[in-house]
C-alpha cells in the first residue's frame, strides 16, 4: 500500500460523514494537510494516521491494510520464521504439531508421536522453544571446548 493508496481510503471514509475542514478540525490539523494526504502527496506520520482512523470511525488497518500490522508489529515476520523453524524441526524428529485456537487470544498445541501423545498451553509451547534451543547451545558449546 503507497501513500495515494491510503490517500483515497482515506477520502472514501470521509465521503458522505464530514468535509475535510470537518476532518482537520478533528485531528488538530489544516485542511490542506488532509488534501495533501488524501492526493499522497505526503506520508501520513503513524500517529497521525491513527488519529484519522479514529476521527473516521474506522481502524488504522481499515486504511493501511497489512502495511499497519507491519510497522506495529517489526519482528512479526521473525517470530513467524521462528515458530515455523521450530515445527519443522519437531516434525523432522517425528512429532506432528496442531495449533488449536482456544480463543482470540488463546492458543494450545497438541504434540504426538514417538509414543508421546499431549496438549500444551502457549506459555508450555514457548518454554519447550527456549529450553530445546538452551540445550542444543550448551550441547555445542561442550563439543566446542573439549578440542
Amino acid at each position: 500500500m503507497n501513500d495515494v493508496d491510503i490517500g483515497k481510503r482515506i477520502k472514501q471514509y470521509r465521503k458522505g460523514k464530514m468535509t475535510q475542514k470537518e476532518l482537520a478540525s478533528k485531528i488538530q490539523r489544516t485542511e490542506s494537510s488532509i488534501r495533501k494526504y488524501e492526493k499522497g502527496l505526503i506520508t501520513i506520520p503513524l500517529n497521525i494516521l491513527e488519529e484519522i482512523a479514529s476521527a473516521l470511525g474506522v481502524t488504522a488497518f481499515d486504511l493501511m491494510g497489512i502495511e499497519y500490522f507491519d510497522l506495529k508489529n517489526p519482528d512479526a515476520g521473525r517470530q513467524y520464521a521462528e515458530y515455523e523453524g521450530f515445527q519443522n524441526y519437531l516434525q523432522s524428529i517425528g512429532f506432528s504439531v496442531k495449533e488449536i485456537q482456544e480463543s482470540e487470544d488463546s492458543c494450545s498445541y497438541a504434540i504426538s508421536g514417538n509414543g508421546l501423545d499431549l496438549t500444551l498451553s502457549n506459555e508450555e509451547y514457548s518454554q519447550l522453544q527456549a529450553s530445546s534451543g538452551d540445550l542444543i547451545f550448551s550441547y555445542l558449546w561442550k563439543k566446542q571446548n573439549k578440542k
